[in-house]
């Protein structure tokens, strides 16, 4: 070969783009465990379906993913009296309901207006029930003031001495409060609700009746009826103090205080009786005719 003539440069031959790997070839998603109950082409199925969302509650769906259907309304917009009926807006009702602060769980069933004929025989009727009631309170009340004025005793006397426009007020001041009766609960915690609430009637009552002068027949100061804190240990000391001592000694003694009291009634007696035999020997003509009785012995 001469040697001006140059060699021409083979073409080099591409390889082709093969990898080489002991492992197998594998896809870059892995693939999910078949799940218990469904077979793998249906995990399959469900893991390929990206970007879908998973169908919410109201709503059915069928095997290939479509959803048939309205949605449910839901429980807020429900309370608030804005919910969808049948996919229309919420009807004019409800929106009045909404903008007066009404929700619809909140209206009662006797509450909703009922079809009236004839107006006059209706009202007649609610006139003749309220008439009724008025008449079973009058003839409680009649029974009970006949019972009071049968009952005798110190306290009674007292009470007795008070004028009954005043006496009224005070049983209103109870009623007004929400109580049946003035039933302070004397074994329970002195600070409780319920025993506040019965002192609070209790001074309140006492100062409203000594500054309106309607306790002048029983001699009550004025003065330390104002004093509130005064009051109200004095209510606590004869509540808590008194009645509670007196209660546990009926509950363990049935009838002792009745026997009490009628010891305590002839124990009075019989010292108003000495004391008006003895008085008239205290003075000095009156020693003077024992000492005189004595000695003519």
């Amino acid at each position: 070969m001469p040697k001006d003539q140059k060699k021409k440069p083979t073409p080099r031959k591409s390889k082709p783009n093969v990898r080489f790997s002991s492992k197998p070839e594998t896809s870059h998603k892995r693939k999910a465990s078949p799940v218990q109950g469904l077979s793998p082409e249906s995990s399959n199925k469900k893991q390929h379906r990206t970007g879908s969302q998973e169908p919410t509650a109201g709503k059915s769906t069928t095997s290939e993913g479509s959803t048939t259907g309205n949605s449910a309304p839901d429980a807020g917009q429900e309370d608030r009296g804005e919910a969808k009926v049948d996919g229309n807006a919420p009807s004019k009702k409800k929106r009045v309901r909404n903008q007066l602060g009404i929700h619809p769980k909140e209206v009662p069933k006797e509450a909703r207006p009922t079809q009236v004929d004839d107006y006059r025989l209706h009202m007649r009727s609610l006139v003749d029930e309220s008439r009724t009631a008025v008449r079973e309170a009058v003839e409680r009340a009649t029974k009970l003031i006949r019972e009071v004025k049968a009952v005798s005793g110190p306290i009674a006397n007292d009470i007795a001495r008070i004028p009954a426009e005043h006496l009224t007020t005070v049983f209103t001041m109870v009623q007004k409060a929400g109580l049946q009766g003035f039933c302070p609960d004397i074994e329970g915690p002195a600070h409780s609700t319920y025993n506040q609430l019965h002192r609070h009637l209790a001074v309140s009552a006492f100062q409203f009746l000594s500054s309106s002068f309607a306790l002048i027949a029983l001699n009550v100061n004025n003065y330390y009826a104002s004093d509130h804190n005064l009051c109200t240990d004095m209510y606590n000391n004869f509540v808590y103090g008194t009645l509670a001592q007196n209660t546990k000694k009926e509950i363990r003694r049935p009838g002792s205080l009745s026997h009490a009291l009628r010891n305590s009634v002839a124990n009075k007696a019989r010292t108003r009786i000495s004391f008006h035999l003895f008085a008239p020997a205290c003075k000095p003509e009156g020693l003077i005719g024992i000492e005189s009785h004595v000695n003519q012995r």
